[in-house]
């Protein structure tokens, strides 16, 4: 398990849980993480954390609700081309996002990546877009591509 502060804890993924399940059934979920509001089906859940799980880094975002409690709260996920987040929305706007992406940001920088990169978020999806640019993302459309990709500016801490 990885500490990022007294609260916030990554766990590597370990199988499918139910928080995660809900999440992702959630039609406003969905809408601002996928661009669909329609509800993933458990196959569907375990189909991406497989896919993410072998070609990245995938992570079930704990948080410290007392000193015997953690609860599951979100998933993230690191490849070298994209970056993908999700909390649970009763979890928000806690800075529990911007402490996950300034983590990965000090780990890529120590692996010596070029940049990082978010590889969609969709335009509706305000709270991410705003989080990203707040930590110094740089908005930018490639090959069309429904969303932003945000790359790493090299000035970012």
């Amino acid at each position: 398990m990885i500490e990022i502060t007294g609260s916030i804890f990554l766990q590597p993924y370990d199988g499918l849980r139910s928080e995660a399940l809900s999440w992702y059934q959630n039609p406003d979920l969905q809408r601002l993480v996928n661009g669909t509001s329609e509800p993933y089906q458990k196959e569907q859940v375990l189909k991406m954390y497989n896919y993410q799980s072998a070609h990245g880094e995938l992570y079930y975002i704990l948080w410290r609700e007392t000193d015997e409690t953690m609860v599951t709260i979100g998933d993230v996920w690191l490849a070298p081309a994209d970056f993908a987040i999700l909390l649970d929305p009763a979890y928000q706007q806690r800075g529990i996002a911007s402490a996950i992406v300034k983590y990965f940001l000090q780990q890529t920088k120590a692996l010596g990546w070029k940049q990082f990169t978010v590889g969609e978020v969709y335009p509706e999806n305000s709270g991410s877009n705003a989080l990203f640019t707040r930590i110094g993302f740089i908005p930018t459309i490639i090959d069309g591509k429904t969303g932003y990709l945000f790359p790493l500016q090299s000035t970012c801490d």
